[in-house]
Parts: C-alpha cells; sequence; structure tokens
C-alpha cells in the first residue's frame, strides 16, 4: 500500500492530526502533542515515526488481514532501488541542516623574515 497524500488538521495547535492516505483511499490518522515551534515537516515525520512504532508493536491485529497484505515488503536497500535511497538521504540532510558546527575554511601562515636580495 502507498502513501499517496498527507494532510495536517489543526483543530487544536498543540495536538494536530497527520492523515496519511492510502492509494486505495484508506486514510490512518495520527494525533499527538507537538511543540508550539514544531513545523510540518517535523509533524510530519514524528507521525511516520510514531505510527511506524505503533504497527510493530500491535502484530496480532493483522492477523484479521489477507496474508498477502501483511508480508513484509522488502526495504528500498533490499531491493535497490536508489531513487528512494537518494530521497531518505536528502531528507536526512535537509533535516540535520544547518549543523550545529558547520564547516569553515582556515589558512594557517607562519610569520617569517623579509627576503634579503
Amino acid at each position: 500500500m502507498l502513501i499517496t497524500d498527507t494532510r495536517i488538521i489543526r483543530d487544536d495547535p498543540q495536538h494536530p492530526t497527520v492523515e496519511f492516505v492510502s492509494e486505495t483511499g484508506a486514510i490512518a490518522s495520527v494525533r499527538f502533542q507537538v511543540p508550539a515551534a514544531a513545523n510540518d515537516k517535523r509533524i510530519i515525520t514524528a507521525a511516520r515515526a510514531l505510527l511506524g512504532e505503533f504497527a510493530r508493536s500491535r502484530r496480532q491485529e493483522t492477523l484479521l488481514l489477507p496474508e498477502e497484505s501483511v508480508r513484509a515488503r522488502e526495504s528500498a536497500r533490499q531491493s535497490g532501488d536508489t531513487e528512494v535511497l537518494e530521497e531518505e538521504l536528502e531528507e536526512g540532510l535537509e533535516d540535520s541542516f544547518p549543523a550545529s558546527d558547520p564547516v569553515s575554511a582556515t589558512v594557517s601562515t607562519t610569520a617569517r623574515a623579509p627576503l634579503r636580495r
């Protein structure tokens, strides 16, 4: 199942609801408390992580689903999907930018006596 749309509903600014819409129209909603300064990208990332943790902890509820829909998918690394790997790398870099210790250029010189002719 692929996620085709992601929505943030802000009925309560401190408890937004993130909706993940699948290609079949199924909707998974995650509602949780976030810091006031959280941006949309951070809210969606946190909702994905929370939904993933919940899915891993509730394996017994998947017994109601057909076996083919429960079967694990290969990760991008396992399937060799370089496009997804590049996208994940870009997201990770964007989340960590600017770094706490940015790179700076420095030049070292040593003092010396003037040249004599």
